[in-house]
């Protein structure tokens, strides 16, 4: 895993520059592989969700979310450091409502969880 490109994708995602964190990610993304390609295309397509909500195309939110969703499914609770299932739940709070009302997500990487 890149550590320092996954740490980056996280504070601009936390600033809500949706785009650039998933530009950041998926370059990443190329060079990864197994379960960190996984959760990395699982981010990238979150960012890219909350992209498309802020631009009020709330199909493209939605289709993007549906496959994030199964990439969640196949990824543990905790991964490096990260609660998957508190920020998916944001997101749903999100997509559910189908606008940035909800607060928006944000990602926090506890590295005491992480496992080298």
């Amino acid at each position: 895993m890149d550590f320092a490109a996954l740490d980056t994708g996280i504070a601009l995602f936390n600033q809500r520059r949706y785009f650039e964190a998933h530009e950041i990610w998926e370059a990443a993304w190329l060079r990864a592989d197994g379960q960190d390609k996984l959760f990395l295309q699982f981010l990238i397509q979150a960012a890219a969700a909350l992209l498309h909500v802020e631009r009020g195309n709330y199909g493209g939110a939605k289709s993007v979310w549906a496959k994030a969703r199964v990439k969640r499914a196949l990824l543990p609770a905790q991964f490096l450091g990260i609660n998957l299932e508190e920020f998916t739940f944001c997101i749903e709070a999100v997509m559910t409502q189908a606008r940035m009302t909800a607060p928006p997500p944000t990602l926090r990487r506890d590295l005491s969880k992480t496992a080298l």
